[in-house]
């Protein structure tokens, strides 16, 4: 049988999409503070505005950075309204993520399929209700269609062999299939920034953190990443403390 679906609340993660509200009524009004909106004739190429928040215990305001224009990571550089992306960098570090319940475990859940980088604090959990969440019609902007720079992820016979050694020590995987997966949709989501792919050229080695493992890629060509191997965190941390990479 198919898990029950949430929708959780959470600190912003690093995905790039359109914005979307939710209400339970069939129309409601939202009104933005003032600073959030107002062109206040700020130089376009660094749009950055402040919004100032009161200390709980004093009259004291404090600014808070924050960019009105982004640059989504499939758009090449070109800008878009901070409200019209999920950058994770906004006035209020808040975003909503779709999950699955695994399991439940006492007083603890735990979820599959959720957009949350490891540590993200959860600040609430709602039930999915298809009558009020699902929209088939809802209309997104072309740019979100845009394909990603990456279109193919190859893993290295070391690669895999390592995956299935591995299999039994992962946290959050049951299968070496399933953290495989994992890994490719991550490469192809590819949100580097537009300085980063700038900058990134062929043949350069670059890594990441997932469960509890080290994934350690090359850019083969443009468009082309190639898994090199994995490794236990541990391991990796280790080798980079005694200068052996």
């Amino acid at each position: 049988s198919s898990s029950p679906s949430t929708t959780t609340t959470t600190t912003s993660t690093a995905s790039t999409a359109s914005t979307s509200t939710t209400s339970t009524s069939t129309s409601s009004t939202s009104t933005l503070p003032t600073s959030l909106l107002a062109d206040n004739n700020e130089d376009d190429e660094n749009p950055t505005a402040s919004l100032h928040k009161q200390n709980n215990n004093t009259n004291d305001f404090k600014y808070m950075p924050y960019k009105r224009k982004v640059r989504p990571p499939r758009l090449g550089g070109e800008k878009k309204g901070l409200f019209a992306t999920r950058t994770p960098h906004r006035p209020f570090p808040v975003g909503l993520s779709l999950a699955a319940i695994h399991k439940i475990e006492g007083s603890t859940i735990i979820f599959k399929g959720v957009d949350l980088i490891d540590g993200t604090p959860v600040l609430d959990i709602k039930p999915y209700i298809p009558q009020y969440d699902a929209l088939p019609t809802a209309i997104t902007p072309p740019w979100i269609d845009q394909p990603p720079s990456l279109v193919s992820i190859q893993f290295t016979d070391e690669c895999i062999a390592q995956l299935k050694k591995y299999e039994k020590q992962m946290k959050h995987f049951e299968k070496w299939e399933g953290m495989r997966d994992t890994i490719e949709q991550i490469l192809l989501s590819d949100i580097r920034s537009i300085q980063r792919k700038k900058a990134s050229h062929a043949h350069e080695m670059f890594g990441f953190k997932l469960d509890e493992f080290n994934v350690q890629c090359i850019l083969v060509a443009e468009g082309i990443i190639s898994v090199l191997h994995i490794e236990p965190n541990s391991s990796y941390e280790k080798r980079q403390e005694t200068g052996n990479t």
